[in-house]
């Protein structure tokens, strides 16, 4: 087994992680800077190898006599189920549940390729394969026990390939007899389907999800090209000639909203890499003004990550204490991929406190990249009939003075517009005050 990795800004490897191995490994990670591999080894049992933050581990010895790779998954962290096809074209079922391994379970079915599983909620697994009638067999944990194995029909040519974007829903594709993709789907009442969606493939197609109500589909056409075809929320878009020359499938993926890297080996056996990153995309993550827009509402439409299962530790949380001059009174705003000047682009937080100052920070490292005092400040000693009570739960640096305005951003100019009080009379004075917000010109 190979290893190549991206680091965030550079390509590391190839590092030879040893091993001899008769399928492609299948890993998965259930945590951050966790990875397990699992693959057959030449005495057709699994093997498993793991990166623990630190060190690889491994190879360990999970016995079986399998057919083909396994096909594992993880829905909560120190949990994985892997999934093989047996001698007897059972479906057979080992997992971690933090301590130990249990299994080999025989979960029974006779099938014609390893199954392929999807996880879609804490504790609950749904697997799918190919049965003798060459039609798509679903089996299922609920938390308690197995249910199955349901025949949801169709002709197939391979396994189908299966996600899952949001709790109690699946999307299975399938090649059909034709080559062309064909789609079922779970709402979380009934199935629906089988659609087709045309295309005429060599292989199964690749699907992934990175957002709710989001699937982007890929397979391999008759030229050998990668093709793709996306559903976006409401309607099918594709197929889209991505180009490339291909001996297999590709293996693509998604890490965050509004990306996908497709993976894919040449007619040079090297290994390839398409990608796509969305840059017009930025504009759907900016906060510009305070609770997003002009109503206040709070709401943020684009949205496609944050849910109530995952806003927890570890993967939500506090990212950075900045210290800055003063308490911070108006709302931060975000702009994504923004040309701080001087020293490249940059995801920016705009800060702006009682001491007349906008600071511009790097979302992802906390690093001031820029301040701009914009003069005194007027303290509230020279406000008339203005007390505002001292804060108790923290320590006091300064008088409490009259705040800057919360910040405005504006695409169309590129400035940061705020109202600035300024003045020492019983009557401040509120000056707009627009800033580049690349530079902090004034």
């Amino acid at each position: 087994m190979y290893h190549r990795w991206w680091d965030g800004s550079a390509w590391g490897g190839w590092e030879n992680l040893g091993g001899v191995l008769l399928d492609a490994p299948n890993c998965v990670t259930w945590s951050a800077n966790r990875i397990d591999c699992f693959a057959r080894g030449t005495d057709r049992a699994m093997y498993h190898r793991w990166w623990d933050g630190s060190a690889w581990g491994g190879w360990e010895n999970l016995g079986g006599v399998i057919l083909e790779a396994p096909n594992c998954v993880s829905w909560a962290a120190e949990r994985i189920d892997c999934f093989a096809r047996g001698t007897d074209r059972a479906m057979y079922h080992r997992w971690w549940d933090g301590s130990a391994w249990g299994g080999w379970e025989n979960l029974g079915g006779v099938i014609l390729e390893s199954p392929n599983c999807v996880s879609w909620s804490a504790n609950r697994i749904d697997c799918f394969a190919r049965g003798t009638n060459a039609a798509m067999y679903h089996r299922w944990w609920d938390g308690s026990t197995w249910g199955g194995w349901e025949d949801l029909g169709g002709v197939l040519l391979e396994a189908p390939n299966c996600v899952s974007w949001g709790a109690n829903r699946i999307d299975c594709f399938g090649r059909g007899t034709d080559q062309a993709m064909y789609h079922r789907w779970w709402d979380g009442s009934a199935w629906g389907g089988w659609e087709n969606l045309g295309g005429v493939l060599l292989e199964a197609p690749n699907c992934v999800s990175w957002g709710a109500n989001r699937i982007d589909c890929f397979g391999r056409g008759t030229d050998a090209a990668m093709y793709h075809k996306w559903w976006d929320g409401s309607a099918w878009g594709g197929w889209e000639n991505l180009s490339g020359a291909l001996l297999e499938g590709t293996n693509c993926v998604s890490w965050g909203a509004n990306r996908i890297d497709c993976f894919a080996r040449g007619t040079d056996t090297a290994m390839y890499h398409k990608w796509w990153d969305c840059p017009t995309c930025d504009s759907l993550l900016v906060v510009e003004t305070y609770h997003y827009d002009t109503l206040r509402s709070g709401w943020n439409p684009h949205e496609t990550v944050l849910t109530t299962a995952n806003v927890k530790a570890p993967g939500f949380g506090l990212l950075h204490s900045v210290t800055l001059d003063d308490q911070v009174d108006a709302q931060p705003l975000f702009i994504a991929n923004q040309a701080v000047a001087g020293q490249g682009n940059y995801d920016v937080v705009y800060a702006v406190t009682e001491a007349n100052t906008v600071y511009v920070i790097d979302a992802v490292s906390g690093a001031i990249l820029k301040q701009q005092n914009l003069g005194a400040a007027v303290p509230q000693s020279k406000i008339m009939n203005c007390t505002i009570p001292l804060p108790t739960d923290r320590p006091i640096t300064s008088a409490p003075r009259l705040a800057a305005s919360a910040p405005v951003w504006s695409a169309q100019t590129a400035t940061s517009m705020l109202a600035s009080p300024a003045g020492a009379t019983s009557v401040p004075t509120y000056r707009a005050a627009g800033c580049s917000v690349g530079r902090l010109a004034r």
